[in-house]
């Protein structure tokens, strides 16, 4: 989605359930395209995780480059993987942990771009609720344009988050934990495409066709 003026507070809201508390391993995939005008900037993917919270989340600094955080206060420990990347075009990320290897991946459009953190984990546990477009304790509101979000309860590997942007695999699909279709909505709820449980509320946005006119896009 995209805040399109001052004061317009725009988001989306899933439940806190919890098949969202993901300890021991986690891929988290989505589409990002910036603003036509100005710097990109907010966060995109929250669940806790970011600035010292537990949980995990992706956000886009102004500085151009896109985070991937995991953090467990408990043990103090902060996984931060950064990576410098334009927004002018739709990109698709991926971010990957296990707590097998510790390593911190994160792809763009299938091509892995950089492994050089790692986290010991376990990921720590929040009651935040999950949001699309901020983050729920401290606002950050996105101003990037973001579609077809999902989450998995493991990693990835490589091999399939390359092939998986060449072509569709709806295998991998179907054991997503989550998939949130954004042409799936009516009357200000998001639905999950495998876990209705998961639908989310749609708060200040209404969703757009892309510009292909294939997909709707929070903008």
């Amino acid at each position: 989605f995209r805040n399109t003026s001052i004061g317009q507070y725009s988001y989306i809201e899933i439940p806190d359930r919890d098949e969202l508390d993901l300890e021991s391993s986690i891929t988290i995939q989505g589409w990002l395209k910036g603003p036509d005008n100005g710097v990109t900037f907010g966060r995109l993917i929250n669940k806790g995780g970011d600035w010292w919270q537990n949980g995990y989340s992706i956000n886009y600094s102004t500085d151009g480059t896109l985070h991937f955080e995991l953090f467990n206060s408990t043990t103090n420990e902060h996984g931060w993987l950064r990576y410098g990347v334009k927004l002018s075009n739709w990109t698709r990320f991926t971010a990957t942990w296990d707590h097998i290897d510790g390593y911190m991946k994160l792809f763009i459009n299938g091509e892995l771009v950089s492994s050089n953190t790692t986290f010991s984990g376990p990921i720590g546990l929040t009651k935040q609720k999950l949001n699309f477009g901020r983050s729920a304790t401290r606002g950050g509101y996105a101003n990037a344009s973001i579609s077809q979000i999902k989450i998995w309860d493991y990693a990835l590997p490589n091999s399939a988050i390359k092939n998986s942007f060449d072509k569709s695999n709806d295998l991998l699909d179907g054991n997503a934990l989550a998939i949130w279709d954004f042409n799936l909505n009516n009357d200000g709820v998001l639905f999950c495409k495998n876990n209705p449980s998961l639908s989310g509320t749609l708060n200040n946005i209404n969703l757009l066709k892309s510009e292909s006119g294939n997909d709707m896009i929070m903008s």
